[in-house]
């Protein structure tokens, strides 16, 4: 298995959070990590993520990384559940709408 690991030297850490205009915050400690609640400060950051096109910081715990890591996978198990069973109701619905294509019409005389 291969993966991309994206990483910000220490030297460059400042210059990446201006840009994403969160190094204000962190200084004044205003960020909490999402999973213990802790203060973010420069030196605890853990790792950044972006969540629904908005950057998020979790402390360097690990137990924080691993339930971040577990709901992030549970929610697109979840997702792709969703995805399979509106694929098979819309076949199910498809099929519900052709007019008895199996069903051989038959007539009859009624006299």
């Amino acid at each position: 298995m291969e993966r991309k690991i994206y990483a910000v030297h220490d030297r460059d850490l400042k210059q990446f959070l201006t840009e994403l205009n969160l190094l204000d915050e962190i200084v004044r400690c205003k960020i909490r990590c999402p999973e213990c609640d802790c203060k973010i400060t420069l030196e605890n950051i853990g790792f950044i993520y972006f969540s629904k096109g908005e950057a998020k910081i979790c402390c360097d715990d690990i137990e924080c990384f691993y339930k971040l890591e577990t709901r992030k996978r549970r929610k697109k198990e979840d997702e792709e559940t969703t995805e399979e069973e509106t694929e098979v109701v819309q076949e199910i619905e498809r099929q519900s709408l052709e007019p008895y294509s199996n069903v051989e019409e038959t007539q009859t005389d009624e006299t």
